[in-house]
C-alpha cells in the first residue's frame, strides 16, 4: 500500500512543479510581449513626432 501512496505523492509533486513551470513560462512570454509593444509604441511616437515637426517646419517659413 505504501508504494502506491508514494508514487501518488510523486505525481502530485510533479503536477505542482509542471504547473509552476508553465505559469512561469506564460508570465515570461507576457512580459517580453509587453516590453516589445512598449518599444514599438515609443518608436512609432518618435517617428510620428518627427513627421509632425517636419510639417510644422514647412509651414513656419511663411510667418517670417
Amino acid at each position: 500500500m505504501s508504494h502506491s501512496q508514494n508514487s501518488m505523492g510523486y505525481m502530485v509533486a510533479l503536477c505542482i512543479i509542471l504547473y509552476i513551470v508553465g505559469v512561469s513560462i506564460y508570465l515570461f512570454v507576457k512580459f517580453v510581449r509587453k516590453k516589445l509593444d512598449e518599444a514599438r509604441d515609443r518608436r512609432f511616437q518618435r517617428e510620428h513626432q518627427a513627421d509632425m515637426m517636419a510639417e510644422a517646419a514647412k509651414e513656419k517659413p511663411d510667418e517670417k
